[in-house]
């Protein structure tokens, strides 16, 4: 929590707790080294912290206070209070998870197009086959 007058975190108010407990307008202290939690938004500290497994690129972005920060970004050296914003089901990996997911089952049109036209395909070359069986011994 942060303290009333100063607005700096109360470190011996600090639990550890399972990510999937926290709810959104709760606050996570991020220490260096650590990966945030939930995705939220900066009410403390600055620090650089890896998006890398967002974005893709690998240099640290600085975070203020009122920057947004995704789940799973690796805090490199400052300390931070995050106000969660989403919970553990609606974090930013759970729905690049959930979206990959989908798009791994879902046939595109194309796709399903090919595949009738080969069920047809198939039985007419065996239709074939066999009629070719019985007209050629004749």
């Amino acid at each position: 929590e942060l303290d009333p007058v100063t607005g700096d975190p109360e470190l011996n108010s600090a639990t550890q707790t399972l990510a999937r407990r926290v709810q959104p307008g709760q606050h996570v202290l991020v220490k260096p080294g650590e990966q945030v939690p939930l995705d939220g938004e900066v009410v403390w500290g600055t620090a650089n912290v890896s998006m890398q497994h967002i974005s893709g690129e690998s240099q640290p972005v600085r975070m203020a206070v009122g920057s947004s920060v995704p789940a799973g970004s690796l805090n490199s050296d400052g300390l931070l209070v995050v106000q969660v914003t989403a919970t553990a089901d609606d974090s930013t990996p759970a729905r690049i998870a959930r979206m990959a997911a989908a798009a791994q089952t879902a046939k595109p049109k194309l796709q399903r197009t090919l595949e009738q036209v080969g069920q047809i395909w198939s039985k007419a070359v065996i239709g074939a086959t066999l009629l070719t069986l019985l007209v050629l011994p004749l």
